[in-house]
């Protein structure tokens, strides 16, 4: 099983220089507008399948980052006064959920 990732890992996974692409990127070449670049991102990253239907896992998280992940979009909604992600429409939770 992987191990929690704590928010203070998660930022300094991040900002790691392990992970800092602009450095491969020759300094010529880095005045290009932003839509000019690749951005390896990740859209509901916590499904372990389909976005209706789906379970919710933290270790999807892990993954991409893993896998290089430097974009990624987290669904945060409140439950009952705590923070919980999961895929909402109107309120209605549609997968399991991924705690804090």
């Amino acid at each position: 099983m992987i191990s929690p990732l704590s928010f203070y890992s998660f930022c300094t996974h991040l900002i790691s220089k392990k992970w800092n692409y602009l450095a491969l990127i020759p300094e010529a070449n880095r005045g290009h507008p932003l839509t000019d670049y690749y951005i390896y991102s990740s859209h509901n990253t916590y499904l372990s399948g389909n976005q209706l239907t789906s379970n919710s896992k933290v270790e999807r998280y892990m993954e991409d980052l893993k896998g290089g992940v430097k974009c990624m979009e987290i669904d945060v909604h409140d439950e009952n006064g705590e923070p919980i992600v999961t895929h909402a429409i109107k309120g209605f939770f549609l997968n399991s959920a991924v705690t804090f």
